[in-house]
């Protein structure tokens, strides 16, 4: 089995524990010793992800917090690859530092860079909600 796919299988184990006992009260410290996961990376578990209502992206760019920034920074600025996923198995590393670029520059700015594929394929989205 590749090197990589296991990688993954073990940070899939080790989220659903992490998930599990966090379910179970257990302090996170516990967790942390438990699984060998990232301390910020169990909270973002315990939570969901950073609180996304301050990352909602707006038209124009928006300046960023020092706090909003390094808080959607994963793994203390690790960059780690699971199994195709940036950051974590979950996406959630991922996802928040995405809404934390795009509320940074802006949806205007977005758009002026996606390719056009990408926004059509975006429009369609759009249409199907």
């Amino acid at each position: 089995m590749d090197d990589h796919i296991l990688d993954g299988v073990r940070e899939e184990v080790r989220n659903t524990v992490a998930k599990s006992l966090l379910e179970q009260d257990v302090d996170i410290q516990v967790i942390h010793k438990a699984t060998g996961l990232d301390i910020e990376l169990i909270r973002r578990l315990k939570s969901g992800g950073m609180n996304k209502h301050s990352l909602v992206p707006k038209a124009e760019p928006s300046l960023l917090s020092y706090e909003e920034f390094s808080e959607a920074i994963p793994g203390d600025g690790q960059w780690e690859f699971y199994s195709g996923v940036p950051f974590d198995s979950q996406g959630i590393g991922r996802d928040t530092l995405a809404l934390c670029l795009i509320r940074s520059m802006g949806l205007r700015r977005l758009l002026h860079i996606l390719p056009e594929e990408s926004k059509q394929i975006l429009k369609a989205l759009l249409q199907e909600e």
